[in-house]
Parts: structure tokens; sequence; C-alpha cells
């Protein structure tokens, strides 16, 4: 019954007790007569009072019955809705109980349909709500699954779930995916089973692709790494550093946690804080195996030449990808000495597309400074390919300040025989680097003046032969042939100068 039973009691006992006071007839007519005055005054005033506790108990009993109770609630969807939206927690709960409990299909769609309104409800998970039933492939899920979703998205309005709710290995793929993005992911493993993974496969969704490659990346892909990986997609706002651990810290190899960094690069590029956090967790985190792969960018010659690059951009590298994002020319310079063999040969390539590299610099002068190792610092080496590449526009003053950072004089010298068919008379390095070896001690190796000697830079061929050792009798051959193939008159005579010497 709609209508509270108290109040009718209330309003049926006063009109009787009016009635019966009314006819009550008095044992002294005496009595009567004498009290008749004040009597009737006095029955005046319990008929208004009667009234107005009638009207009072009418007009609350008209309010009760616009507003039922929770056990009421049956088979209306108007019903439903009103309850729903009365923001009342007992009234809420209860259709959220026929939804759930009983699996009345008018109230899970009278919960579905205002939470797809974007209302806001306090209590209410509406995230796993939306992406389910905003997904194609909500048309295949049973009643099970509805009450199963249903009840994670509701929890708040129960102590405990039904006990006939279907497991959740029996799940649609897609309850399974709206299930795992919204646990926290350290305790999934107590949620999901196993074998999650092969179920989100099966879905006809563009994450199952991913999700398949993350598999193969990693053949005991956990449910922990599964929440974790949808997150970055589906929840991007609510990514902590402890869904980076949960990603990322089973990993035993520093290739497989960079292959898992290349399958977030749709969000990261999309979310410039989600790739700052993820970046500097990178850097610092205990779990982290590629520290060396993102410090490089942090460092103090790094720094110069990275520090306005976007944490994505970073990212990608370290995940072994060079972006299709324009990079400066020091930049692609400077990946050229990144500790990765695969970054190093894309860099090589895109210098190549933008910049014609191999057409003005020997690759062999390219992987002496960037693939072989050298004494040469990060700095040095970036500022010498770049004089190289723009050789046209490098002048003497820029040549000689790279010769003020003090190159060791055998990489100068190496240089120097590697370069020597270079084609550009008056070369400005080969000039500076003459000058530059002059202020040292150094003197040709037998193998050193053989390669000299067919440069074509002629102040080169003539500091070899001036610091030749005439009194090492091995130079006498030599010196010899290469008499015989010395172009310039002048350094011929010098040479023959040697071999006649007296001293020699």
């Amino acid at each position: 019954e709609i209508y509270p039973k108290a109040k009718l009691v209330t309003v049926n006992e006063s009109e009787n007790n009016k009635e019966n006071f009314a006819k009550k007839e008095d044992p002294s007519p005496s009595f009567k007569t004498q009290s008749l005055n004040w009597i009737l005054p006095l029955s005046g005033v319990v008929l208004v009072i009667v009234v107005l506790v009638a009207l009072k108990s009418l007009l609350s009993t008209f309010h009760t019955s616009t507003k039922p109770s929770p056990s009421s609630v049956s088979g209306s969807a108007e019903l439903y809705r009103t309850f729903w939206e009365s923001g009342e927690r007992g009234a809420m709960r209860e259709v959220a109980r026929k939804a759930v409990f009983n699996g009345d299909a008018l109230a899970m769609v009278t919960i579905i349909g205002e939470v797809l309104k974007n209302k806001e409800t306090e209590g209410v998970n509406t995230d796993i709500i939306k992406l389910v039933f905003t997904s194609p492939e909500s048309r295949y899920l049973t009643k099970e699954d509805k009450r199963v979703v249903l009840f994670f998205a509701l929890a708040d309005f129960f102590s405990k779930p039904p006990s006939d709710l279907e497991p959740l290995q029996k799940a649609h793929p897609l309850v399974l995916l709206a299930l795992a993005v919204n646990v926290d992911c350290k305790k999934a493993g107590l949620l999901f089973p196993q074998a999650t993974a092969q179920k989100l496969i099966s879905l006809k969704n563009p994450l199952s692709l991913k999700i398949k490659v993350l598999a193969g990346l990693d053949k005991n892909l956990s449910p922990s790494e599964i929440s974790a990986f949808l997150k970055f997609f589906l929840t991007p706002k609510k990514v902590t550093p402890t869904t980076f651990e949960c990603y990322l810290k089973n990993a035993s190899l520093a290739l497989e946690q960079r292959g898992k960094i290349l399958l977030l690069l749709d969000p990261l590029q999309k979310d410039q804080d989600l790739s700052k956090a993820l970046y500097t967790w990178l850097l610092s985190s205990k779990h982290s195996l590629i520290k060396n792969l993102i410090s490089w960018f942090e460092t103090e010659e790094g720094k110069e030449i990275w520090q306005n690059a976007p944490f994505k951009t970073k990212l990608a590298i370290a995940g072994g990808v060079l972006p299709s994002a324009k990079l400066t020319v020091n930049q692609l310079l400077d990946l050229l000495l990144y500790p990765d063999s695969q970054i190093k040969e894309q860099s090589l390539k895109r210098l190549n597309q933008e910049y014609n590299i191999k057409g003005k610099i020997p690759l062999r002068v390219i992987k002496f400074l960037t693939f072989k190792k050298n004494s040469l610092s990060r700095p040095q080496i970036t500022a010498l390919l770049g004089i190289f590449l723009f050789q046209d526009k490098a002048d003497s003053v820029l040549v000689s300040n790279w010769f003020k950072t003090k190159p060791n004089p055998s990489v100068v010298v190496k240089l120097l025989e590697l370069r020597k068919d270079f084609k550009t008379s008056l070369d400005p390095f080969s000039i500076e680097a003459v000058r530059y070896l002059k202020e040292t001690s150094w003197k040709p190796t037998l193998k050193e003046l053989k390669s000299l000697a067919l440069h074509k830079e002629k102040l080169v061929r003539a500091l070899a032969y001036s610091r030749i050792n005439i009194k090492d009798p091995s130079y006498k051959k030599v010196i010899k042939e290469i008499i015989e193939i010395e172009p310039d008159k002048n350094l011929k005579n010098l040479l023959k100068d040697l071999l006649n010497n007296e001293a020699y």
C-alpha cells in the first residue's frame, strides 16, 4: 500500500471522538443545561482541530503517494527512472538490485540510458558502462554479461555479488576489456584469468591487434600488464606511476621493454603529460632497463641539443624508432652517436634523404666518427660532421675553432687519411689540420706515410714528408716508392734530397 496507515488511523479516531462526544447523554439534566454555554464553544474548537488534522493527513497522504517507497518498484520504466533520478540512495539501490540481482531488463535499460546521457551519479562507475555500451560489440552481450557489467559499475550499492553472477571466465571479451581498464592493475591478477589476453585478442577492436603484438613480446603476459596497457589507450588521464610499473617491470630484457614502449606511441603522441610522466619514470625507476637510452638526452652535452624536443620524440627514439616528426640537422647528426645501431642507421638514412650526407662525406669517415670508438667527444664529433656536411659554407674560422678543442693528433691524422681523395682544393679542414699538427711532435708511421702520400692536398703531403724519421732505414724503400708517384716537382726534389742526404 502507498498510503501510510498511521495517518489514516489518526483521522478516523478524531471523527469518532467528535461524534461520541456530541451524542453522549449526561445523566444530570441540570448539568447539561448549565454546561451548554461552554460546551458548545468547546465543540466548535474541537471541530476546527479535527478538520485541520484531517487536511494535514490528506496532504501528507497525497505527497507520499507521489513518491513511492523502494519496496513498490516493479515493472515500470517511468517509475524506475523516477527512483533513479531522485538521487536518494535507497531508491537508487532498489533499481540497481532489480537490474543486477533480478536481471530486470527495464531496470538495466534505465540505468544504462541515464549514464549514456552523460549524467555523473555518485556511486556509479560511469566509465565502465560507457565503454561497454557505446561499443558496436555491445549488441552481442547476453543478459548475464550485462549483469556482470552493472554489478561492477554499481558495486558501491552492494555488499556482495549475486550468488548466480556469471564467472568472468565466461564473460564476453568486451566485458573483460571494460573491467580490466577500470580495476587497479596490481589487483587484476586476483580478478581475471591468466588467459585474458587470448580472449581480448578475439575482439573486433583496433586494440586487439596491439594486444596480440604485446602477447608476442611477452609469452607470460599477466592480467596486470594487460590492465595497465589498456589504461594508456582508454583512460590515459588515470595513468599513474603504478601503471608504468605494472606494464614494464616484468620485462627481462631491454629489447622487450623497448617494444612495449613502441606499442604506446599512439597515446603518448596525443598526451604530452603522459609522455613526460613515462619519460621521468624510465629515467629514475629501478624497473627501467633502458635508463642509458633515456639519460643520453639528459647529459650536459645532450641537453644543449634535446632540451626543446618533445618527450614523445625522445621516447620513440628510446623505443628504437626515429619519429617522422621534423628533427634538426644537429639532432640527426647527434643521433649518429646514439647507443643503438638501429637509430644510427635510421638517422643516417634520414640525413642522406634530406642533406645528401653520403655525397658530401665519405662513408668511411662517417663510420669512423660514429660507429667506431675514438677519443673525440660527442660535441667534437657532431660539430665536425656539421663542418663536413656543409663544407661549401664552412670557413677557416669555424674549422679553426674546432681545432681549439684540442683533438687527439692521431685522430686528426686518421681523418686526413680517410679524406685523402677529397677533391676540393684548399680544403679548410686539411689546411687547419696541417697547422695544428705542426705544433705537435707527431711523426708519421710507415703506414701513415704511405697513405698521406696519396692525399690530394699538397700541404698535407709536405707535412708528412717533413716529419719522416730519416734515421730509420726502413723508410728508404718507402721514400723511393713515393718519389715515383709524387706529382709536385718541389716535393719530389725534397724526397730526393732526403735519400741523397749523407746523414741518412
